[in-house]
């Protein structure tokens, strides 16, 4: 029979152990609702756990329902058995009623926020990019130094650049 998970524009389903992941970007909501309701749209990194043909959902994170990112992000179970969610093109619901909820007129850049969460949904890192989106996000070992936090204010990729 069909099925009726609540969710709109997924990306990066997974399964493993009777366990089903993905984003829900929450797509279709922000084309279909009164502008006005768009606070009320969120996105989220969910897991459903299937036994047989019936499913129910066992985790969702949507970090108190702040971040709406229609497109691209990612989400994927860790060697530590940890999640890292990536909300990868994050827009400012202000800016985006400010243009009557029309992506033809938003030109703010997105933001990117990604987490690290345990399988109850408690954060355990959190860092976002300005102005920039991104796809997927992974998680590497920094050559097992211990390194837990770390801010990065500006990143230059030549010193002398050059034109050819």
């Amino acid at each position: 029979g069909k099925s009726n998970i609540d969710t709109y524009g997924q990306h990066s389903v997974f399964y493993e152990n009777n366990i089903l992941g993905l984003f829900d970007n929450h797509t279709l909501d922000i084309y279909s609702i009164d502008c006005e309701k768009i606070d009320n749209i969120y996105s989220s990194a969910i897991l459903f756990e299937i036994n047989g043909n019936q499913y129910k959902s066992v985790l969702k994170f949507s970090n108190n329902k702040k971040y709406l990112s229609p497109y691209l992000s990612s989400f994927n179970k860790l060697e530590n058995n940890n999640y890292l969610v990536n909300y990868g093109y994050v827009i400012d619901k202000e800016e985006f009623k400010r243009v009557n909820c029309n992506f033809d007129y938003y030109v703010k850049e997105p933001e990117t926020v990604i987490f690290e969460i345990d399988e109850n949904g408690n954060v355990l890192f959190e860092g976002s990019i300005d102005e920039m989106s991104k796809q997927f996000a992974y998680k590497n070992n920094f050559y097992n130094y211990g390194i837990k936090n770390f801010s990065v204010e500006r990143y230059i990729y030549y010193e002398n650049e050059e034109v050819l």
